[in-house]
């Protein structure tokens, strides 16, 4: 054992570096980026498979339709369509 090694110290450091890893943090969504092109496009009647197409081939990024339409159910200005 170290001479100068104090335990509560320890303890309490690890504590606090274990605490700030389990924080939650919360970032933009990829797809708010293209928010207002997504809700034209499905205001026009696209699908969510369709919208996902649209981000594959012009936007060079994949996103599952799925993940589209779990964004889309929680926009305001979709209220009208999810019910």
């Amino acid at each position: 054992m170290r001479p100068n090694f104090d335990a509560t110290k320890e303890l309490e450091a690890l504590r606090k570096r274990k605490a700030l890893s389990r924080k939650r943090r919360f970032r933009k969504n990829r797809l708010e980026r293209y928010r207002a092109e997504l809700i034209s496009l499905r205001q026009s009647g696209a699908s969510y498979r369709e919208l996902s197409d649209w981000i594959r081939t012009n936007k060079r990024w994949r996103v599952d339709h799925t993940v589209i339409r779990r964004w889309m159910i929680k926009l305001p200005e979709m209220e009208h369509q999810n019910g």
